[in-house]
């Protein structure tokens, strides 16, 4: 039944391809005669129309509510419209010149009227010819050739269109642009008679007038335009016009326009003018009065001060009228801010006309006018304002400075005049920094025209001081002599305008911190005898005293009320010095003054203050009339101090205590205390012992310069502690001098002096008195028999310790005090209680002992631990003498001056106890650890007790019995937490500790501090020095780093072996913090994708000297020694040679010899790394942070520390900027730089580089335009791909710097903005890599424009898509006209013309020049070009390329929608230059290579990642034709990872109908063959072609790479089990379908069979 239904189906089917074939037949018959009758009445009536028109017939389309909106005219071919071919008459040679334009009547065909009269009109130009210089055409010589003229004004960026009927008001000061549209100019005749060039005279009342230059036909340059004394001229591109003509085009229209200014001179008075152009009138309206409006006037304004020494100030006003001259000029001149500083001089309030410079007096204004004109009048008006801007004359009132008002009349064209007059600066006001404006405004007509501002700024610059002249000298009564000297100079060249009414105030009560003590002011007295006033005027050699009759000295003692004779009881304490009245002090600039004076202290002043010295401090002021006061009346003020420092009312001073028994002899004047008296000693004694380790006091007691009688001062000294006592007898001096000087000492700051007075005593008297045992003693003078005398007295006596069984170490303070009256000699008393001095030592008892801190060293806090997480400090306190007596407290105290660190509960880590070897120290040990494990050292912590910590600053441990040291020490170690550590390299923290001690439960004895510093990087630290590039002769700095960008810190001779590229300078510093000793290496690793330039030292410390690279012996052969020979360092020019050695990519050096001498940065040596990038990413724009790591060894290679620094870096290979001209035009040049360093820059295969260059789509590139040279200038050849998107891709050189240049056309008429840009990148990376230059709103205006009609023209330009520099011919284009239809479908249009051509041997074709094998093309309308036949040896190209050059109707403002909508579908590729280029590619035979992978399943899996390489070859066995191995051509395919997808290349430029035959290429670059296992990117796999490798051009390969593995998967599992049941219940059910649907036909039949009976 199957078999059945099967045998009907085929029988049916056969039968219906049978009837398919014959009506396919027949149908061909019709069609090809219908098209042969179709085509014979074009065959009969195609021929070379002469009309210049298209045949058009009006449609429904062409009409809107019954009127015709087309703006086509209908024709229709007649048998005039077509060239005949009948013979022409021969003519006689004509043997006269021919001077008239050919004629084309041979052409001529009924017309319409107008071309008619266009006909005649041409005539009319062909007869006049003769008449026409060649020049250019005169346009304006026959109104025909104008079509129209359009004004418009130009105001603030904003153009107007003018009625030029009159009811447009034009500001007389706009731009005017005139546009002037041309019609019906014949090419050829423009082109013969009048070199290409039409001429245009501009209207009278135009002047200034420029043009924009080009004239352009859409977006092409088809000429310029100029403007020249008045004549326009447009000459036409030679090129442009034959283009025309060899199109079949005959006449051109146009337009140019010129901007310029309105000459108002020309305009009438009522503002209205009437401009006649080719027979038509334009009326121009400017307003009434335009001159005064708009006429050009300009107002100048200036001052001077000619004499510095005079308050006048010249002021200069200019005023120029422009080229139409200016009405009744009016010129008003007004003071604005600080008007009231100044005041016109010499100028009426009634009008007063003016005269000439010559003809004036002094300060008067006067008026420098133009020989033959009449001088103008000016007066002093009321102030100007709004309401009142020309103030009438005698309308002044005396309370205002008014305003000048200067009446000049009318001015002629390009007239200038000028004012001058004088402003006086006034009086008694204060000028200084206060700036005076000025205005001067024009008008004309009482029309406000144009201002200009003014102003002046009084200045004072001066200098001043107060001096002590010479020395203090002290007088034979024993007061105190200082002559001053208050000086002030008005500098000369900072300074306009004199001081006037100068004063001097002196003040020693100015209530500051420069004032006397007010409790000595008595005993000081100004000197009024020694007054005297100097002056040196400017020009002056010398200084003169100024006659004491010219000035005033007046005094005070309240800084408020003066008297010129002081009559007080008191010393008065401040003065001034002024001029006298009507005579006051007035500076001039460059002039100086300066007042002498003397000061008088008296010796009381010492005994009033009880001190050994006292201070003079005062104020020196200026005051004046004319300057700004700053402090209270004074404009200015300094301050001098004056220490005199000659008295020791009680100076004591103790010496060390002494090292061996001393015996003292005495006198006889020995003196003994009893019942509380002093009486004479009558033992037989005269010497006495003072033992080891008594400590000598010296007190000297009224060393006061024989000025004070001190006999009745009781004088008490006492030990504070019965732990010392007096040895002996105290010995008392009575001194007297034997020589003083007058003249003190002095010494400090200019403005601060310390005075003091050297003298010499000798013993008046020597007496004993009996002090030994006591710990004080109490005596007068005149206890010993001393009186009415001035004497000085020196107390020497000593005091041993005590006791001493009782504590270790104490302090003891010894007090000198008196007490009681001095007389001086005047013979009065001055009480002088209470003046003391002491001293304080340090004494050691039985228990000596010494105590001494040190710091030791920093642990990094512990990964794990709770506490302590800023790690520790460890301290050392060393305890060394005899014992440490029980109870002795120990106090460890944080230094708060410092940065904090903390004490904890368990910072006391041990004390220990024993002796050291002789060379080694707690420091000595590497930590704490070792200490204990080696030291042998016994801790004794628990012979201390009481262990405290207070605040977390102190800590307190207490002695529990008395331990004896003896030849040991004992060692406490203490932990404080740092609060905070240096975070960065170089950053650095000092941490203090002090140490104190009590053993007598009184007094604390400090034993100093310890400092630590931590530093960041303290061993090792690294940092950026700076990265740079180098071309081979220049070094630029990238990043400044360390070296602040200073190149000079690369040694530029340590890069000749890496050559140019981008490097990266890191230095090394090693023992920062000092702490390093003896020798150390350092492994450098080198960042992975750089290379090691060079090592060297850079800098060693100021106290480290030198550093030696050291040679490193039992080295492996894999190190490499190297040498930077004589390299300069940091250091003052020193060189160094530094030796290391290289190991792939890490280096090695020793260094030596460091010291410890823990300063920090003083023992430190630099080492500088210079390494070059050659990672490929990098310098194909991708930034990259490097690491550089170096490793601090011992000498012995042991790791120490490490220290990093990272470089971010980016190499700018590229380099690309853009040019556009000026002024802006359709072109713009692009300039790229690629590799300008000339570097080797890594490639993945062979020695080239891809560049990416990719166009914005509104560029076109000019591809002839592409150039390439190299740093020579030598021409580069390149092979440039432009791809379909814009995008141009260039193999260059690797390892050369090739400069590439190339134009693109802006796809944009004039005057449309649009944005364009262009990026460059390296293949393979993105363009976020390179480097982009684009320009926003760009547009370029024309100074006209051009067409020959409603015409465009294509230029097909056929190139090598894999060289664009290769033109093609015998390339076969068709072309026709399309419409884009409402649904978005492109369609070409039905009965319209259709182009062919082929390209020539330049590669070039084009099409719509008009003649009968060539139609015309349109603007606005949609071109479908196809390629039907490909250059010989080229794959044709299969695009279809729709077109359009877009353009505004005449009349409109826009693009119609169809075309917008043109415009933007992606389809339709635009263009706006009224000749489109197309650019179509072709290549030769291309053959594809796709990669894929397989698992061991035989399953599809994702790529994996790796390069992929496949070789060409011509015969199947791998080898070509010649017998080599070698691959034609060699691809790779990259899959990085994350690939998925499948990728592809291409073997390109291949011969078409050739075989050849594709292999992939195994890691030994051998062809694969087979089907065995083969190792690719060190894996093993199964290589298959889809192919049996022989293919041609076109083909696709596909190479598959199946994974491998030693046993398959088995099979046959339940898995496939189920697929295979599946399978067959599918094959099962279709056919029971097949099987009812016979059923079904047969019952079909049956039933129709059935009917049918």
């Amino acid at each position: 039944m199957v078999s059945d239904y099967i045998k009907k189906l085929l029988k049916d089917k056969a039968r219906l391809k049978k009837w398919k074939r014959i009506t396919l037949a027949l149908s061909c018959v019709v069609v090809f005669c219908v098209v042969y009758a179709l085509t014979l009445p074009a065959i009969t009536l195609e021929g070379k129309t002469i009309c210049g028109m298209e045949e058009y017939t009006h449609t429904e389309e062409c009409y809107q509510d019954d009127k015709l909106i087309c703006d086509k005219e209908e024709h229709q071919h007649t048998e005039d419209c077509y060239e005949k071919e009948e013979e022409q008459p021969v003519e006689e040679e004509n043997t006269q010149p021919d001077t008239t334009e050919p004629s084309e009547e041979v052409e001529t065909v009924a017309e319409p009227e107008d071309n008619k009269q266009d006909e005649s009109n041409e005539e009319e130009q062909q007869q006049e010819s003769t008449q026409v210089t060649s020049e250019g055409f005169d346009l304006t010589s026959d109104a025909n050739k104008i079509s129209s003229v359009d004004w418009y004004y130009i105001k603030n960026g904003t153009e107007t269109k003018i009625d030029v009927t009159g009811n447009t008001e034009i500001p007389g000061d706009a731009k005017i642009k005139l546009s002037v549209h041309y019609q019906g100019i014949q090419i050829d005749y423009l082109k013969t008679n009048y070199n290409r060039t039409l001429i245009f005279d501009l209207p009278e009342m135009f002047r200034n007038a420029g043009a924009q230059g080009s004239i352009m036909s859409g977006s092409t340059n088809a000429g310029i335009v100029t403007v020249d004394n008045g004549k326009v001229k447009v000459q036409f591109n030679e090129d442009y016009l034959n283009g025309l003509i060899s199109g079949g085009k005959t006449t051109i229209d146009g337009d140019f326009y010129v901007t310029g200014e309105a000459n108002l001179s020309k305009v009438p008075n009522e503002g209205k003018k009437t401009i006649t152009i080719a027979g038509k009138d334009y009326t121009l309206n400017f307003g009434e009065n335009p001159i005064a409006h708009y006429g050009k006037v300009d107002v100048k304004k200036s001052c001077e001060k000619i004499d510095p020494n005079s308050d006048y100030i010249k002021y200069t006003i200019i005023v120029s009228a422009g080229e139409d001259g200016c009405p009744d000029v009016k010129v008003v001149d007004t003071f604005s801010a600080n008007s009231n500083l100044i005041s016109y001089i010499n100028v009426n309030k009634t009008k007063t006309p003016l005269l000439g410079k010559e003809n004036r007096q002094d300060s008067d204004p006067y008026e420098t006018v133009e020989t033959g004109k009449t001088h103008g009048s000016i007066y002093l008006g009321s102030t100007s304002s709004e309401k009142n801007p020309i103030p009438l004359e005698n309308t002044k009132n005396d309370n205002e400075i008014g305003s000048l008002v200067w009446d000049i009349g009318t001015m002629s064209a390009n007239e200038t005049r000028t004012l001058t007059y004088f402003a006086k600066l006034k009086d008694g006001v204060a000028l200084n920094g206060k700036t005076i404006n000025n205005q001067v405004v024009v008008y004309s007509n009482t029309i406000k025209r144009v201002y200009s501002n003014n102003e002046f700024t009084p200045k004072v610059d001066y200098s001043m001081s107060k001096e002590r002249v010479g020395s203090v000298v002290r007088q034979d009564d024993g007061s105190y002599k200082i002559d001053y000297k208050l000086y002030f100079k008005l500098n000369e060249n900072e300074s306009n305008y004199p001081v006037k009414d100068l004063v001097f105030f002196d003040y020693l009560n100015y209530e500051d911190a420069y004032s006397t003590d007010s409790n000595i002011l008595k005993y000081v007295k100004y000197d009024s005898s020694s007054f005297n006033l100097s002056v040196q005027k400017k020009g002056d050699s010398n200084y003169s005293k100024i006659d004491k009759s010219n000035y005033v000295i007046q005094w005070s003692n309240d800084r408020q009320n003066y008297v010129t004779e002081w009559n007080g009881t008191d010393n008065p304490t401040c003065f001034k010095l002024t001029g006298k009245e009507g005579n006051p002090i007035i500076v001039n600039p460059g002039d100086s003054y300066y007042v002498t004076y003397t000061l008088i202290v008296k010796p009381g002043a010492f005994a009033e203050v009880k001190k050994d010295s006292i201070d003079i401090k005062n104020r020196f002021l200026l005051s004046a009339s004319n300057v700004e006061k700053q402090y209270g009346d004074a404009f200015d003020r300094v301050w001098h101090t004056e220490q005199i420092n000659t008295y020791k009312w009680d100076e004591k001073s103790v010496e060390s205590a002494t090292t061996e028994d001393t015996t003292i002899e005495m006198s006889r004047n020995r003196y003994i205390k009893n019942n509380g008296n002093y009486s004479i000693d009558n033992s037989t004694e005269n010497t006495f012992k003072v033992p080891t380790g008594s400590y000598k006091y010296t007190v000297m007691v009224n060393d006061t310069l024989g000025d004070w009688d001190a006999t009745s001062v009781q004088m008490t000294d006492n030990l504070n502690s019965n732990k010392m006592q007096y040895v002996g007898y105290v010995k008392i001096e009575a001194l007297e001098e034997t020589k003083k000087e007058k003249n003190l000492s002095s010494t400090g700051d200019w403005n601060a002096h310390i005075n003091t007075l050297d003298r010499k005593y000798k013993p008046k008297e020597v007496k004993w008195v009996r002090i030994d045992g006591e710990t004080g003693f109490t005596l007068k003078p005149s206890d010993l028999g001393w009186n009415n005398n001035k004497y000085a007295y020196r107390f020497t006596y000593y005091a041993k310790p005590v006791n001493q069984d009782t504590y270790g170490n104490s302090k003891v303070t010894n007090t000198f005090t008196l007490t009681g009256n001095v007389v001086g000699r005047d013979g009065i008393p001055f009480k002088i209680s209470d003046i003391a001095s002491n001293k304080e030592v340090t004494i050691t008892g039985n228990y000596q002992m010494n105590v001494k801190k040190s710091s030791w060293y920093y642990e990094s806090p512990k990964v794990d631990g709770e506490n302590w997480s800023k790690g520790k400090i460890y301290w050392v306190v060393e305890v060394s003498g005899t014992a440490i007596k029980k109870g002795t407290i120990f106090k460890d105290t944080i230094v708060k001056d410092k940065t904090a660190s903390y004490l904890h509960d368990d910072s006391l880590v041990g004390i220990y106890k024993g002796k050291l070897s002789d060379d080694k120290s707690i420091t000595s040990f590497k930590d704490l650890e070792e200490l204990k494990t080696t030291s042998g050292l016994v801790d004794v912590k628990g012979e201390f007790s009481n262990l405290k910590v207070t605040k977390q600053n102190e800590l307190n441990v207490t002695a529990k019995d008395n331990i004896n040291l003896k030849d040991q020490k004992l060692y406490m170690i203490i932990a404080t937490e740092p609060s905070s550590l240096p975070t960065d390299y170089r950053d650095y923290k000092e941490y203090e500790n002090q140490i104190s001690t009590n053993d007598d439960g009184e007094n604390d004895i400090s034993w100093g501090s310890a400092t630590k510093t931590l530093c960041g990087g303290a061993d090792i630290l690294k940092e950026l020095g700076q990265t740079f590039t180098y071309d081979g002769t220049k070094i630029t700095n990238i990043e400044p780093g360390r070296d602040k960008g200073d190149t000079t810190k690369i040694f530029k001779d340590g890069l000749s072996d890496t050559g140019p590229g981008l490097y990266a300078s890191w230095v090394f510093k090693l023992n920062y913090a000092g702490e390093l000793s003896g020798t150390y290496r350092v492994l450098e690793k080198i960042p992975e994708g750089m290379d090691l330039a060079y090592i060297r030292v850079k800098w060693t410390g100021p106290k480290q000297d030198t550093i030696q690279s050291k040679e490193i012996t039992n080295l492996g052969s894999e190190w490499t020694p190297k040498q930077t020979k004589d390299a300069p360092t940091d250091n003052k020019g020193r060189k160094e040679t530094t030796t290391y050695y290289v190991n792939g990519n890490q280096a090695l050096i020793e260094l030596g010899d460091f010291i410890a001498g823990q300063v920090r940065d003083d023992y430190s040596v630099d080492v500088q790394v210079v390494c070059k990038v050659k990672d490929s990413d990098v310098l194909h724009g991708i930034e990259k942070t490097f690491t550089n790591e170096v490793e601090l060894q011992t000498a012995d290679g042991q790791k120490m520390n490490n220290a990093t620094s990272s470089a971010t870096l980016k190499g700018q290979n590229l380099e690309k900027s853009m040019t556009l001209n000026q002024p802006a035009n359709e072109k713009v040049k692009f300039t790229i730089k690629a590799n300008p360093l000339g570097q080797e820059i890594p490639v993945s295969e062979g020695a080239t580089l891809k560049l990416v260059d990719k166009l914005s789509n509104s560029l076109l590139l000019d591809t002839k335009s592409i150039k390439a040279i190299d740093n020579d200038g030598d021409e580069v050849v390149l092979k440039p791909v432009l791809k379909d998107d814009n995008t141009l891709e260039i193999e260059i050189p690797n390892d050369k710097a090739i400069t590439i240049t190339y134009e693109a056309t802006v796809n944009a008429p004039p005057g449309q903005k649009v944005d364009f840009s262009n990026e460059a990148y390296w293949e393979g990376y993105t363009p976020s890599t390179g480097v982009k230059v684009e320009q926003n709103e760009y547009s370029y205006a024309a100074g006209g424009t051009v067409s020959s009609g409603n015409n465009i023209k294509l230029n097909i330009l056929k190139k090598d898509q894999y060289n664009v520099s290769t033109s093609l011919s015998g390339a076969e284009f068709t072309m026709v006209e399309c419409e884009l239809l409402n649904d978005g479908t492109i369609e070409s249009k039905d009965n319209t013309f259709s182009w062919s051509g082929t390209t020539d041997a330049n590669g070039t074709l084009s099409f719509g020049s008009g003649s009968a094998t060539d139609h015309v093309m349109q603007y606005n309308t949609i071109y479908k070009v196809t390629e039907t036949k490909a250059p010989k040896d080229y794959v044709k190209s299969e695009q279809e390329l729709y077109i359009m050059v877009p353009r505004v109707e005449s009349g409109k403002n826009d693009y119609s929608d169809y075309v917008k909508t043109c415009i933007q579908d992606k389809r339709i590729k635009v263009q706006y230059q009224e000749t489109y280029v197309l650019t179509v590619l072709n290549h030769k035979g291309e053959i594809t290579v796709e990669k894929k992978f397989k698992n061991s399943a035989n399953h599809d899996m994702n790529p994996v990642t790796g390069k992929y390489h496949f070789g060409l070859y011509e015969n199947e066995d791998g080898t070509n034709e010649d017998g080599t191995r070698d691959p034609l051509q060699t691809i790779f395919i990259q899959y990085d990872e994350g690939s998925i997808d499948p990728k592809s290349n291409k073997f390109i430029n291949l011969e078409l109908d050739k075989t050849y035959y594709v292999y992939e290429l195994d890691d030994q670059n051998n062809p694969i063959k087979d089907s065995g296992v083969h190792v690719i990117n060190r894996l093993e796999y199964i290589t298959s072609y889809s192919t049996n490798n022989a293919v041609q051009s076109g083909a696709t390969v596909t190479v598959t790479n199946q994974s491998r593995v030693k046993q398959l998967p088995s099979t046959g599992s339940y898995g496939t089990l189920i697929y295979r049941i599946s399978g067959a219940m599918l094959v099962l059910a279709s056919l029971i379908v097949l099987t009812n649907i016979n059923k079904k036909n047969h019952l079909n039949d049956k039933s129709r069979n059935r009917r049918k009976k």
